[in-house]
C-alpha cells in the first residue's frame, strides 16, 4: 500500500462537500479506503480483512497484510496463537493462484491442535437437539443431527446442493441418557440421483441402505480397475433363503465330460447334512459329512 499523504501542521484543514476546495480532513481515510479497493463515497461498506491477514491472538495484532496476485502463494487468513511464526491453536489457510487469472486458486483451510499430551487434538463436536436455549427438548427418530457435505459447479457452472457426504442421524428417539446414533453415508451417482449408500447402524452393524444394492469392491471393467476384498478373517454368513443356505449369482458352470469318483470321504458314511445353496437362481445342495 502506497504512504499515507498524512495532514500537516501548515496545512488549511477543509471538510468534506466544499464547494471548492478538496477534501482535507478526511483525505487520510479516503485514501485508505481507496488503496484497499472500497469506494469511500459508497452508501454502504463491505469492510473485510484483506488477504494474508495473520491475527495473533496472544499479541492481539493483525500483521503481513499482502495482495494476491497471479503466481502468488499467500496463507489468506491466519488467526490463533502463534509460535516461531507457526499457528500452535486456530486456523490456517493456504491459496495459490493455480491458473492465469486472479481467483483460479487451490484454496486449502486446516483447523490446527498442537499439545504434548494424549488427548485428542482437535474435535468436531455438533450438539444437537429440539426446542429453543431454556426449553430443550430430545431428539426424535430419524431427527439429523450433525452433517458433513460437500456441493459441486456442473457444466453449466450452477451449484448442485450436497453432491456426497455424510450425515448423523438419531435413528431411535433419545431418552434419558441416551441418543442412538447411526452414521449414514450418502452420494450422488452418474444418473443425478442422491441417496443414503451405506450405513453404521447404532447398533454397530455395517450395512447398505435398505434397497440392498451396494457391492464391496468393483468386479467390473470400468475405472477404477476391477478390486475386490482381500482377506475377511472372521465372517458369520446369515442365510438369504427362507430355509436356509445362501446365494451365487453370476457363476460359471464348471461341468466336463469326466467320469466323478468318490473315495476321499472325510468320514466313512452317507453325508449327514446337505447345505442349500442357490446358484444362479437354481437350488443346489453341498453334502456335509
Amino acid at each position: 500500500m502506497p504512504a499515507i499523504n498524512w495532514i500537516t501542521f501548515g496545512e488549511r484543514v477543509v471538510a468534506k462537500d466544499h464547494p471548492t476546495l478538496p477534501d482535507v480532513a478526511n483525505r487520510p481515510l479516503r485514501e485508505v479506503l481507496t488503496n484497499s479497493g472500497y469506494s469511500p463515497d459508497s452508501a454502504a461498506l463491505d469492510l473485510r480483512l484483506m488477504a494474508g491477514s495473520t491475527v495473533h491472538l496472544d499479541t492481539g495484532t493483525v500483521t503481513d497484510l499482502l495482495p494476491v496476485g497471479v503466481g502468488n502463494q499467500i496463507n489468506p487468513l491466519r488467526l490463533g496463537y502463534f509460535t516461531n511464526g507457526n499457528v500452535d491453536l486456530g486456523f490456517d489457510s493456504y491459496l495459490a493462484n493455480v491458473g492465469t487469472q486472479p481467483g483460479m486458486a487451490q484454496a486449502d483451510l486446516s483447523l490446527i491442535g498442537m499439545h504434548d499430551a494424549a488427548d485428542p487434538r482437535i474435535i468436531f463436536e455438533g450438539i444437537a437437539g429440539r426446542g429453543k436455549h431454556g426449553a430443550l427438548l430430545g431428539l426424535q427418530a430419524n431427527d439429523i443431527m450433525t452433517m458433513f457435505k460437500t456441493d459441486g459447479i456442473d457444466s453449466n457452472g450452477a451449484q448442485v446442493v450436497g453432491t456426497g457426504g455424510m450425515q448423523f442421524l438419531c435413528e431411535v428417539t433419545a431418552t434419558a441418557g441416551k441418543v442412538p446414533t447411526g452414521i449414514y453415508f450418502f452420494t450422488m451417482n452418474s444418473t443425478g440421483s442422491i441417496g443414503n449408500r451405506w450405513i453404521i447402524g447404532a447398533s454397530g452393524r455395517f450395512t447398505p441402505f435398505t434397497d440392498n444394492l451396494y457391492d464391496f469392491g468393483n468386479g467390473g471393467n470400468g475405472n477404477p480397475a476391477p478390486q475386490r476384498i482381500k482377506t475377511v478373517y472372521a465372517m458369520q454368513v446369515f442365510a438369504e433363503l427362507g430355509d436356509g443356505g445362501f446365494q451365487v449369482l453370476n457363476a460359471n458352470n464348471g461341468a466336463a465330460a469326466n467320469t466323478a469318483t468318490l473315495t476321499n470321504a472325510p468320514i466313512a458314511g452317507n453325508p449327514t447334512f446337505w447345505l442349500k445353496i442357490a446358484v444362479n437362481n437354481a437350488f443346489k445342495w453341498i453334502a456335509c459329512w
